[in-house]
């Protein structure tokens, strides 16, 4: 009867340990699945990254590119433009590199989590062979428990020996353990309970986190979850870049080229609230911080709009380069401001994330149910179902080398030790079915791996090689992922990233605040020296009396051009200093001197480019400007020198835009110039035989005809021209003949009537004005404080050019000549 009993129920372990095996196997599937759950939540995310990135990039690439600002837009704009797409960009890319970085280590680790760590325990042939019994296994039983005498001598389980440990030589953990691994689940005393099998139940609660793939799987999380909060932190800002350059944009396209500043308004107001509202969406501030986050965002753009509103009102234009230096400041302490809001909080697992962001909220699953098992631990205990890390056996399973060492596992089930059974399980005689027992494995105890202490071989990179030989030393790396810096490297890059873009702000801002210094407070000035009456001679100029004449705030012109870079070559004006005209020796300009209505304004000069009948197509020498006493642009008349300084044509000019053609085009003579050689066969037929060309043109004040021409030459001649009988121009006198101790050549328009008794002659570069009588007696000198391009004369000023692209005209009061 007893062995009957005993091969039945043997039978029905045997069933039983089959159906174990079975449970393990779909359990440990299950983890396996969570690994991938846990995991490709990162690299799907990171896929949406991707996609989005690459959209943002190509847009930006695309405005950058191919959206390209009006040339009338200022400098200031083009700047704000510029730094904007060039954060934007940067981000963006940024943002791209991290989140494959984080897709390609997260799809790196779950591989080795899969391959090495979280393993389906497939039972091996001695756990197979261990849930069998032979029936002569019966005869190793106590004899108590094989002739017991049914209901005579009670129940199979009450003839098991008792256990022989001394209670006071064991601490109550050690008892605990103890009696788990040896209790018994059946009458005989031959099986272990299993109660601490880890594939087993399927247990829910706040000790979910603490199952030992979870833990790896977190551990391993520390090793992208950086990359991936900072992937979206940086797509972030690289979007609010590219809005903030949009809104750029649309001020420069909307102000300077389509001059509906309300529209622009509208436009930038649209961009920043999405701005905003993109920021309330990203970020998890209290009220002060969204507050100072939303001035500084608002305040850039408004300050820009501002700016834009003075530049297309006359006169305005310092104002709204001072108003961009605010601007430019306020955008960087927007991203400075950005840049302090991300402190980081150090993780569980040892990541730091900015937890202001609100993505990296949805980086950590368990998150919750860690917080959830904090705050149960701080409530009265509660009865919950035994997990793993809470039975005495801690989840730690007895197996080892020492259950190979039997080749009769079915034998080994059937042991007594001191007259009393040893309760066993199939899993003792099988080995370990993945590496988490090898030597360098991860830690899954509740302090393993401590960020502080470091990481265990598990996770270090030279696991990833099968040779290490190259691999430096990690104390001696300073960039890369290496431990700490997978955590730490992050940051640092966006760290580094944003205080950049911030430094070229500043730097921006303080570049145009040196422009409007330069501006307003560097004045512009010229010294007048004048030669002592009696010295005559002009080599050797007295410097007894000096006269200083000082630029004023509204002596600077506000000049308008037709277009952006506009290179003058020539600068003439009416004896009246009403009428200007400009050559850049293709084209002629003309404006009309107008005066602001607002006191202490500044003159306002708009050039347009003039059309020219007289001269279709011909290059231009020098131009000059006379008019009748009305000075009104259908009484004015511009003389031009064409055709290589060899033809003087009239045209007389219209509304400012137009003009018409005059038949007083007249030759000039070139007889007079000076050759390259001695004249002989073909000589005067030579390519470039004459060195000596016309070059500057005026015209004296208070005289009308031919004879009021005054010509000069490359060589330093300034000749009057009269009209000869073959009804060619040809010098009648000379004014100035060339010094022979000068080397300097004139340039077009470096000479100019100065009234109806003088003309003076720009050398040295721009930076020194002769002043001669009509009779070549040197009157003075007048020394500049910077260099001009052209100048001329009107009658209390004197007008002078900048030098450069689209240039300021400056004048100064004339200075008094007493000869």
């Amino acid at each position: 009867y007893n062995r009957e009993n005993f091969l039945y129920d043997r039978n029905l372990r045997r069933r039983k340990e089959f159906q174990v095996q079975k449970f393990r196997v779909e359990q440990a599937e299950l983890w396996r699945t969570d690994v991938r759950d846990l995991i490709s939540l990162t690299e799907y995310k990171m896929h949406v990254y991707l996609l989005v990135n690459v959209l943002l990039l190509g847009i930006t690439v695309a405005l950058w590119c191919q959206g390209k600002l009006p040339h009338t837009t200022p400098v200031w704009l083009m700047t704000g433009n510029a730094l904007s797409m060039a954060g934007s960009f940067s981000f963006i890319l940024l943002s791209i590199w991290m989140a494959m970085h984080a897709a390609v280590s997260a799809q790196a680790f779950e591989t080795r989590l899969l391959t090495q760590m979280v393993r389906l325990p497939i039972p091996s042939w001695q756990e197979v062979e261990a849930c069998r019994t032979y029936a002569s296994e019966f005869e190793r039983l106590d004899a108590k428990q094989m002739f017991r005498i049914p209901f005579a001598m009670g129940k199979q389980e009450s003839w098991v020996p008792p256990d022989s440990g001394v209670e006071g030589e064991e601490t109550p953990s050690t008892r605990s353990r103890r009696l788990l691994a040896e209790t018994h689940v059946d009458p005989w005393g031959l099986e272990g309970t299993g109660s601490n099998v880890p594939e087993l139940g399927a247990r829910m609660g706040h000790g979910m986190h603490k199952y030992r793939h979870v833990k790896l799987a977190r551990q391993a999380m520390a090793f992208w979850q950086s990359y991936d909060a900072f992937a979206r932190i940086c797509m972030s800002i690289g979007v609010n870049q590219l809005l903030n350059a949009a809104s750029y944009f649309i001020l420069a396209y909307y102000m300077t080229e389509a001059k509906v500043p309300s529209s622009a308004t509208y436009g930038v107001v649209v961009l920043t609230t999405m701005a905003e509202t993109l920021n309330r969406l990203d970020m998890s501030l209290n009220w002060w911080q969204l507050r100072l986050m939303q001035l500084f965002l608002y305040l850039g753009p408004a300050i820009a709009t501002m700016a834009g509103w003075a530049w297309v009102e006359d006169g305005w234009e310092l104002t709204a380069e001072a108003l961009v230096v605010c601007a430019f400041l306020a955008n960087a302490l927007y991203l400075l401001t950005v840049n302090t809001l991300c402190h980081m909080q150090l993780e569980h697992n040892g990541a730091m994330l900015p937890v202001v962001f609100r993505s990296v909220l949805y980086l950590d699953v368990f998150g919750w149910s860690s917080q959830a098992r904090y705050h149960r631990e701080m409530s009265p205990r509660v009865s919950t179902p035994m997990t793993t890390e809470s039975s005495p056996m801690g989840g730690i399973s007895a197996r080892g080398p020492a259950a190979l060492a039997t080749t009769k596992p079915a034998s080994a089930m059937v042991q007594h030790s001191l007259g009393r059974p040893l309760p066993r399980r199939p899993e003792l005689a099988a080995a370990p079915a993945d590496l988490q027992e090898a030597p360098g494995a991860p830690d899954v105890g509740e302090h393993g791996d401590n960020p502080v202490t470091g990481f265990s071989e598990f996770y270090k990179a030279e696991g990833w090689l099968s040779t290490t030989n190259d691999i430096p030393d990690e104390d001696d790396i300073v960039s890369g992922c290496e431990h700490q810096g997978a955590i730490k490297l992050p940051r640092q890059t966006f760290s580094c990233a944003m205080n950049l873009l911030c430094l070229a702000w500043i730097i921006a801002a303080f570049y145009f605040a040196f422009v409007i210094s330069k501006a307003t407070l560097v004045q512009k000035h010229a010294f007048f020296e004048r030669t002592r009456p009696g010295l005559r001679d002009r080599h050797f100029p007295s410097l007894g009396l000096m006269e200083e004449e000082r630029l004023a705030t509204e002596d600077l012109l506000r000049v308008s051009w037709p277009h952006e870079n506009v290179l003058p070559q020539a600068f003439a004006c009416d004896a009246a200093g009403r009428q200007f005209v400009v050559s850049d020796g293709l084209s002629l300009f003309s404006a009309q001197l107008q005066t602001p209505l607002e006191p202490k304004a500044p003159l306002i000069a708009k050039f347009s480019e003039a059309a020219i009948p007289c001269l279709p197509g011909e290059s231009l020498v020098d131009a000059t400007v006379r008019c009748s006493d009305t000075a009104t642009a259908d009484r004015c008349e511009a003389l031009v020198l064409h055709r290589s300084g060899r033809r003087l044509s009239s045209c007389h000019l219209g509304n400012g835009t137009t003009s018409r053609a005059d038949d007083q085009g007249r030759e000039i003579s070139d007889a007079w110039l000076e050759e390259l050689r001695s004249p002989g066969a073909g000589a005067d037929r030579a390519p470039h035989a004459r060195v000596e060309k016309a070059v500057s043109l005026t015209s004296q004040a208070q005289c009308t005809g031919d004879n009021c021409i005054l010509l000069g030459t490359s060589r330093g001649r300034l000749v009057r021209l009269g009209l000869s009988p073959s009804s060619k121009l040809t010098p009648t006198h000379a004014v100035l003949d060339r010094d022979p101790h000068e080397s300097e050549y004139w340039e077009p328009g470096s000479v100019r009537a100065v009234g109806a008794d003088h003309v003076a002659v720009l050398a040295q570069n721009g930076t020194r004005l002769h002043i001669h009588s009509n009779d070549g007696r040197l009157a003075g000198h007048l020394v500049l404080s910077e260099a001009a391009q052209g100048f001329c004369a009107s009658g209390q000023h004197l007008y002078f050019l900048d030098m450069g692209p689209s240039p300021k005209i400056w004048r100064l009061r004339m200075p008094q000549m007493d000869l």
